[in-house]
């Protein structure tokens, strides 16, 4: 099993005495995250029930809050501490309401729930300010399947000062890019990332994205015109990495402002998709403002636009962006990621924001690669630490840039920003 990061992070705010919210997409492994904590509250001798709320089974216990205490008092004694594990609590009505009465009734009950639709979490948050601790659990890190894989590899990496990086990464350069692009192959979903079968994988990520257009999209989330929704994330997939350009997009899947709107934010909010802002402080001098598109795993990449990625080699530029913003969330999940582009069109395909300085990143998937001259005058105007370009397989740090190869790049913003 790979062991997610997370689970540590709950573990240690698990007494808070607050609403812990578990928030992240359909299979990213939420249900295993809340078994792992059950099973370390079993180990600690601590009272505990899980119960998920998606399921059809005795689902008149969530009717009112009296329903559910009436029900749970019957299996547990609520006079000892207990500790609520509710996976996907936002099926339940007025879900932020029901947990805000039970929260201040039942002082004894600790509660760790898990939803899979920020739209759902946010509306229903009103009712939990300032009794909740929310917490996203992404797709698999290439961080977390590395320790999964090779943890003595990882290990050595990460105990190694960055100027011996360069050796480690020669040494095991064929391990590297292999192992990325196992990862990066089908996406980063759990159950798919672990499946050894290719037809199987191929199956679970088709049945995957299936299940979140019918079972989220048309039936929780109710979008009545899924085919127009289903041609706008084909559209979305091809253009990750490119502007968001609204008007045209609008034009193309053939939908309205309002709806497109619409639908981006259940996009957004399903973690399918991230729309990353421009960065800028003078309005006059940058462009609009308009948003950078980013998928949120490969994975729908190849099922959408069926180009496969079997080999290193078959990084497209794109595939390539992609995989370094992704990696660069996973490594620092929160800090403000941007893009930057000038009414000149000089580009910059990242910069993150690391307590208040900059960090920029440029993607150069190819075999040579020079500075890039967009840093200098980016650096010139904002205090930046070392930039950063992202290579294929070029790997240099001297005292202007770090050239770092794609599948070291989470590891490098884990350990060094």
């Amino acid at each position: 099993m790979i062991i997610r990061d997370l689970t540590h992070q709950l573990i240690e705010k698990i007494d808070y005495g607050k609403i812990l919210i578990l928030k992240g997409a359909r299979q990213t492994g939420k249900t295993t995250v809340l078994k792992e904590i059950q099973l370390f509250l079993d180990k600690k001798g601590k009272h505990n029930f899980y119960i998920a709320a998606d399921t059809d089974f005795e689902n008149k216990i969530f009717k009112t809050p009296e329903h559910f205490l009436t029900y749970l008092n019957a299996r547990k004694d609520l006079t000892e501490e207990l500790y609520l594990l509710i996976d996907e609590f936002q099926y339940i009505n007025n879900a932020g309401q029901f947990l805000k009465i039970l929260y201040d009734q039942q002082k004894g009950i600790r509660f760790i729930v898990s939803g899979s639709s920020s739209l759902e979490i946010t509306k229903n948050s009103e009712f939990l300010t300032g009794r909740k601790i929310s917490l996203l659990l992404r797709r698999i890190s290439f961080y977390e399947f590395l320790n999964f894989k090779n943890k003595k590899l990882l290990s050595q990496l990460m105990n190694t000062k960055l100027s011996d990086w360069k050796i480690i990464y020669d040494v095991h350069q064929t391990t590297f890019e292999s192992l990325f692009t196992e990862y990066s192959s089908f996406g980063a979903y759990p159950e798919i990332l672990i499946t050894r079968n290719l037809k199987k994988k191929t199956d679970l990520l088709n049945e995957l994205i299936l299940t979140y257009l019918q079972k989220d999209v048309a039936g929780f989330l109710k979008v009545g015109n899924t085919g127009a929704f289903n041609r706008l994330v084909k559209v979305l997939v091809q253009e990750s990495g490119r502007l968001l350009n609204k008007s045209s997009l609008s034009d193309v899947v053939g939908i309205s402002q309002n709806t497109l709107n619409h639908y981006l934010d259940i996009l957004e909010g399903t973690y399918v998709f991230e729309f990353l802002p421009p960065f800028f402080t003078n309005i006059r001098k940058e462009t609009s403002k308009m948003k950078k598109i980013l998928v949120q795993d490969l994975g729908f990449s190849v099922a959408l636009t069926g180009k496969s990625i079997d080999v290193y080699d078959d990084f497209s530029g794109w595939n390539a962006e992609t995989s370094a913003g992704l990696a660069i969330r996973n490594a620092l999940p929160g800090n403000k990621l941007f893009y930057y582009r000038t009414i000149s069109k000089s580009e910059i395909d990242f910069v993150l924001k690391v307590n208040e300085k900059l960090i920029p990143v440029e993607v150069k998937f190819r075999e040579k690669v020079k500075y890039p001259i967009a840093f200098e005058n980016f650096m010139k105007k904002y205090e930046c630490l070392k930039p950063v370009v992202i290579t294929k397989h070029f790997f240099e740090n001297n005292n202007n840039v770090v050239f770092l190869p794609l599948p070291l790049v989470e590891c490098y913003f884990r350990k060094w920003c």
